[in-house]
């Protein structure tokens, strides 16, 4: 995880002492590079004149993995509720789409204004229920329908367009 998502004021807790030492950013920045947590402790007090124990440098570390991955986890979370959203949103105004379609089929179909097969509303009906049912359609058969609506039964879908 890059060093720039993560605050270098308070990683564990209010009480860790490692997290309050003033020297955070250098502490992390010496473990990144490979200093074992004795060489940490010389470091500290040589170059800052603080005091950290191995035992509260293990603390604050383990306690810094569970920081990183709950920070990772939250990260992934918002990513995966994205998509869904997405996802979701597309279906949706796909299934909308669908709908508008078939209603002006229908409406045309009844008033005998064009000679509309019963097939395309049967295609239409079962695309909506495949959308429905969380199937994935391929997207050259929903705009093949949609021209064939288009320019065989003079439907305007332009203000649903989406594909």
């Amino acid at each position: 995880m890059p060093d720039e998502l993560i605050n270098f004021k308070k990683i564990c807790s209010s009480r860790c002492t490692i997290c309050s030492s003033g020297i955070l950013k250098e502490i992390h920045d010496w473990r990144k590079n490979g200093a074992h947590y004795a060489r940490i402790c010389e470091r500290a007090k040589d170059e800052f004149g603080v005091s950290v124990s191995e035992a509260s440098l293990c603390r604050h570390f383990k306690g810094f993995i569970t920081y990183k991955t709950n920070l990772a986890t939250q990260i992934i979370k918002n990513d995966v509720l994205e998509e869904v959203t997405s996802q979701a949103v597309h279906m949706k105004r796909t299934v909308e789409l669908l709908d508008l379609a078939y209603d002006q089929l229908l409406l045309k179909f009844k008033s005998n204004t064009y000679k509309i097969e019963v097939s395309d509303l049967e295609k239409l009906a079962k695309m909506r229920y495949q959308i429905m049912n969380g199937e994935q359609l391929d997207e050259n058969n929903i705009k093949a329908i949609f021209q064939r609506a288009t320019n065989e039964y003079g439907l305007d879908i332009q203000q649903g367009v989406l594909l």
